[in-house]
């Protein structure tokens, strides 16, 4: 199973705007959490279903599959894996998780001693790494009007 959580940049900052603005900076932060969290996945269900350079071979699913090469983002083939796909705001509103709840999930986003690694989570929480930050200061922001 791959889980990624990401925590809020600047928590100290963050964690002093909802004391001095209540209830409406934590709305206002999840807000912005859950923009962030439905981006990552929708980000990821993209590259996964983007084409793919790696072998081809028979599938009984869809005809001939081609695999993803290593370093790209694991090819479709069943779909379990993208329809497995999680985001999860968790009980404090200050981090989510991201990930996927199938157990070979992990095996191609990290790679194992026989197969080099097919990521996709690590590569779109790097990507929204900035966006977060931006969010989240648009909500304190708002949340301070």
């Amino acid at each position: 199973m791959t889980q990624i959580t990401i925590t809020i940049p600047n928590l100290d900052a963050v964690q002093k705007a909802i004391t001095q603005y209540g209830v409406r900076a934590e709305e206002e932060i999840s807000r912005a959490l859950n923009a962030t969290g439905t981006s990552i996945v929708n980000g990821v269900k993209k590259q996964m279903r983007s084409s793919k350079s790696g072998k081809r071979y028979k599938s009984g699913k869809s005809g001939i599959h081609i695999a993803s090469a290593p370093y790209e983002a694991p090819a479709v083939d069943s779909g379990t894996l993208i329809n497995r796909s999680i985001y999860e705001e968790k009980i404090s509103n200050l981090h989510f998780v991201v990930g996927s709840n199938i157990q070979y999930s992990s095996f191609l986003e990290f790679g194992t001693r026989k197969m080099k690694p097919r990521p996709s989570w690590t590569l779109e929480v790097f990507a929204h790494r900035e966006i977060l930050g931006k969010l989240v200061e648009a909500a304190i922001r708002k949340a301070a009007k």
